[in-house]
């Protein structure tokens, strides 16, 4: 019956497999075979390494100290590390391996083996530089230089020449440090001129401008600093008032505009009393006269009461003609009642003349008084800059022995840069060109044995993948088998209790390859 996994034990599963043992001991040998034939189809490489002791006996040069330039061991190694595995320059070195005598590897190569391709060992060294097959590294002041080659003799030689070229790089890192060096004291030198320009015109401007030379010692009053600054342009003797007669011209005018201001407040108050007197507006009255309608309506009246009394005279008041004219006397009479406005008296209100004025006047004062006292703010903000000025003089002699000093020490310290930086120049090189020292601690060697492919590791893991593969087969054997093992598997499968059990029969059939398969339902 086909097996089900969640009811195996780890002794069933031991016994599965080992009734299909040969299914798995084929599938573990499988295994070890493919990995035979990749490590044996699997190019070798060999590594080779070397160590560079690198002695710095004085790690501060008299030209670079105090200019923050990096002068470390790893900080050096960290720049010739980047320079030589750059594309470009590996570039380089291959086509200087390839110019070097094919003697130098025939020396370290047996008779028996393959002398080296140089046109392959360049295109393993540039395939290889980006996977780590040439490597350097620093620690503790010790450089080391390795290299993966498929041939021994081929890494040995490449870590010798990689090894000189770490050699000669670190020694060209002298002239960068110089160069370095002297790129800072020109940045310095730059700068310090530049300090020393702005100083001097300072200095310059601030004489022009205080007459501070003029001081004779510290010992000046201030007395004596208020005449200096009459004297200077704008001073009585430049036809101007001095500092104190302009503060107390000031003064006077302030005083001045104050009487001013007081006057127009009081004016201005009076004004306002005035306004809280006078009306807001004056009344006048008039008489209406009749309108033109009404005076044409009178007179049509009249003309018709006239033409009433003639008719009378000849005729009697029951006449037609009389009737016909007393209608129309009294249509025009209703009509004339209609349109006739009464003559009445009117009073009307109209501004105040008189209060305008004051108004007007209340106005001008207050814009006169606003620009009065504009004008005393400015008064007074500047009689307190001349009294700060006044105050200030005798400090001028100090800002100006301050300035002098500042300016002495940046001539003292661009004399300084000056002279290193031309002492850099003509030297053209570090004044302790044997500051560093190189030592081989361990030679390039190489390893007799491969470092690549890992033959151990592809053993373990052919035996592993083969024995997995068996195991799957072993089980996908046992879920295909529709038959029942022992009388356990026939009862689970059909729930049912053992009654009996036929024993088996010999026969030709008990010959089959399945005689495992003991009992049966």
């Amino acid at each position: 019956m086909p097996i089900q996994a969640n009811q195996m034990s780890v002794h069933e599963i031991l016994e599965m497999i080992f009734q299909n043992k040969w299914l798995f001991l084929f599938c573990t040998a499988f295994g070890l075979l493919i990995s035979i034939g990749y490590i044996s189809r699997t190019e070798k490489w060999y590594s080779s390494r070397a160590d560079i002791q690198v002695v710095d006996r004085n790690s501060s040069e008299p030209l670079l100290r105090g200019l923050g330039v990096t002068t470390s061991v790893a900080a050096r190694f960290n720049a010739v590390r980047a320079r030589i595995l750059s594309p470009n320059n590996m570039e380089k070195f291959v086509a200087e391996i390839q110019t070097e005598n094919k003697e130098s590897l025939r020396k370290n190569v047996n008779e028996t083996n393959r002398l080296p391709n140089l046109g392959d060992l360049k295109k393993d060294v540039a395939a290889k530089i980006l996977s780590s097959s040439i490597g350097l590294g620093v620690a503790n002041g010790i450089i080391f230089v390795t290299a993966e080659c498929h041939s021994p003799h081929e890494a040995q030689f490449i870590v010798d020449r990689l090894q000189a070229r770490v050699r000669d790089e670190l020694m060209n890192t002298r002239e960068d440090r110089l160069r370095d060096a002297q790129s800072v004291l020109k940045g310095l030198l730059d700068e310090y001129s530049d300090k020393l320009k702005k100083s001097e015109e300072f200095l310059r401007d601030f004489e022009v401008y205080n007459q501070v030379e003029l001081f004779e010692g510290r010992e000046q009053t201030l007395e004596q600093s208020i005449k200096l600054q009459n004297a200077m342009p704008g001073g009585a003797t430049g036809g101007a008032t001095s500092l104190v007669g302009r503060s107390t011209a000031l003064s006077e005018k302030t005083s001045e505009n104050e009487i001013k201001l007081k006057t127009l407040q009081t004016r201005l108050k009076a004004t306002q009393e005035q306004i809280k007197k006078e009306p807001e507006f004056s009344v006048s009255s008039y008489t209406s006269e009749p309108s033109a309608t009404n005076k044409q309506m009178e007179s049509l009246v009249a003309k018709s009461e006239a033409e009433l009394a003639l008719l009378r005279q000849n005729r009697t008041s029951e006449h037609p003609l009389v009737q016909e004219k007393e209608a129309e006397v009294r249509e025009l009479r209703a009509k004339q009642a209609q349109l006739s406005t009464p003559v009445i008296r009117q009073e009307q209100k109209v501004a105040n003349p008189v209060l305008a004025q004051l108004k007007m006047q209340e106005a001008n004062l207050r814009t006169e008084i606003d620009a009065m006292e504009q004008e005393q703010i400015v008064l007074i903000k500047q009689i307190k800059e001349l009294h700060e000025r006044i105050k200030t003089i005798p400090g001028k002699e100090l800002e100006k022995t301050r300035i002098k000093r500042e300016l002495t020490i940046l001539t003292s310290t661009y004399q300084n840069i000056r002279q290193r930086f031309e002492d850099a120049t003509l030297t053209g090189k570090i004044e302790n060109e044997d500051r560093q020292t190189f030592s081989t601690l361990t030679p390039a060697t190489f390893d007799a044995s491969p470092t690549k492919p890992k033959k151990e590791f592809i053993y373990i893991m052919g035996l592993f993948l083969g024995m997995t593969v068996g195991v799957v087969l072993c089980f996908l054997r046992e879920f295909t088998d529709t038959t029942f093992r022992n009388l356990e598997d026939a009862s689970r499968f059909l729930d049912l209790p053992i009654l009996g059990v036929i024993p088996e029969v010999s026969g030709p059939q008990s010959k089959r390859p399945s005689h495992r398969r003991g009992h049966a339902v």
